[in-house]
């Protein structure tokens, strides 16, 4: 059978062998398949549009957190021009993603819904930034935590668009299963008016058409329903191709968006360790594992020790290179499956699982050892050193789930740092 690499091919041939009728059905072929191109490419350009203007303002109201977050831990006036410059950030996404044309009235109330949870986070934000002295009040960490709770709800309400969209993509693809049965009657046209040409003609066309368009929509159902990481990946004609590689790429795009947004999520930006969000998930599933194998499991809590004198005198950029730094040092020192988390500020939490209270003592005090001895290059000549005081807890000695082991690595921290700091306390030390 001769290979066919492109409708027009087909069509001439078919015009060639069964004259104006063939020309009929030429005509109206290649006026679905570029239908179908138009749809396809409207979906693509929408949907990319649209996801990318939502993420966009998804992971500013996610960085809008930090400066408040610590300005509750530092009272560093200098978070007040960054939280300043991120609450612009986004109001003007917020306009960016509400002016976008290709809305439809579900989209547009839920960022208004969106929008009106954020107004409510920033009142409570700039109620917090108001605060002249935020350091350890319980009131300010319960602002803290309602600002949290609302900028989350308002992300939320932002998904929502994500599954508007996939409604969209699946109302659309209706359409192309139009197209497809109306290819499908040309076909049968051809097969009768045609005789034995046209059923020579039918066949090319069923095997150039309508198994690529069947696999287009295919992977575009599994695609609209979640199933993010199916492609169009066959020989097609060229028409079809186009189709093809348009969806793919889209699909390229929101995976990578989705990715990236689920990385910024449980990754701290400035350090690349995981942050509180990550332990609270993390912990859970590896108390889960311990108590079913009955295994021991600890936590270290590691604090620098005068970490704000460091930036008093030498600035956040000395800052930001002493946290990166220690980060290192400290991953240097543990096992392949301990993982360290910033839990905020210059506070970090390692798990350490399967480790009793013994083995998380010589962990601990490697670390501490290993960040007290480092000296940290700032300006090519500037050396500057940190101690820790790292707090201790395990299970189930110490508590049976993560607040009680939270709050035990706390106190440890505590009695560390009453004895003079730079040392390691179990919560067993604690008097």
């Amino acid at each position: 059978m001769i290979k066919i690499t492109s409708l027009k091919a087909l069509y001439r041939l078919s015009v060639v062998s069964v004259m104006l009728t063939l020309v009929v059905m030429g005509s109206i072929s290649i006026f679905s398949v570029n239908k179908t191109v138009r749809l396809t490419d409207e979906i693509v350009n929408d949907s990319i549009n649209e996801t990318h203007h939502v993420m966009k303002l998804q992971m500013a109201l996610h960085e809008v957190t930090m400066p408040v977050n610590d300005h509750i831990i530092h009272a560093n006036p200098a978070e007040q021009d960054n939280y300043q410059a991120l609450k612009q950030k986004v109001s003007q996404n917020f306009d960016a993603t509400r002016s976008l044309e290709t809305l439809y009235a579900e989209q547009i109330e839920a960022i208004g819904e969106a929008r009106k949870e954020w107004m409510s986070a920033l009142e409570t934000a700039d109620a917090i930034m108001m605060m002249k002295n935020p350091v350890g009040d319980p009131y300010a960490a319960a602002r803290m935590e309602l600002f949290d709770k609302q900028v989350e709800n308002s992300i939320s309400i932002l998904d929502r668009i994500h599954h508007l969209a996939h409604s969209e993509i699946r109302e659309k693809q209706e359409s192309l299963y139009d197209i497809k049965e109306g290819l499908l009657v040309l076909m049968i046209i051809v097969f009768i008016v045609g005789v034995a040409i046209s059923i020579y003609g039918f066949i090319v066309l069923a095997r150039a058409t309508f198994a690529p368009l069947e696999e287009v929509t295919t992977v575009m159902d599994r695609f609209s329903k979640g199933e993010l990481d199916h492609r169009i990946d066959r020989e097609m004609v060229a028409e079809v191709k186009h189709l093809a590689d348009g969806f793919n790429s889209m699909a390229d795009n929101i995976r990578q968006m989705k990715d990236e947004l689920e990385r910024l999520g449980i990754e701290d930006p400035l350090t690349g360790c995981f942050n509180r969000r990550k332990f609270h998930d993390d912990i859970e599933i590896e108390l889960s594992r311990a108590k079913r194998l009955e295994e021991h499991i600890s936590i270290l809590m590691i604090d620098l020790d005068h970490f704000k004198s460091v930036n008093d005198n030498h600035g956040h950029m000395a800052g930001d290179v002493v946290l990166k730094t220690i980060v290192t040092e400290i991953n240097h020192q543990l096992r392949d499956y301990d993982t360290l988390y910033r839990y905020g500020g210059e506070e970090f939490i390692v798990i350490l699982p399967e480790s009793n209270e013994e083995h998380a003592r010589i962990v601990a005090e490697r670390v501490r050892s290993a960040v007290s001895n480092t000296q940290i290059r700032i300006d090519g000549e500037l050396f500057v050193s940190v101690s820790t005081s790292i707090g201790i807890s395990t299970f189930p000695e110490d508590a049976s789930e993560e607040d009680g082991l939270l709050h035990s690595a706390d106190q440890a921290v505590y009695e560390a740092k009453e004895r003079g700091r730079n040392r390691v306390c179990h919560f067993k030390d604690c008097s």
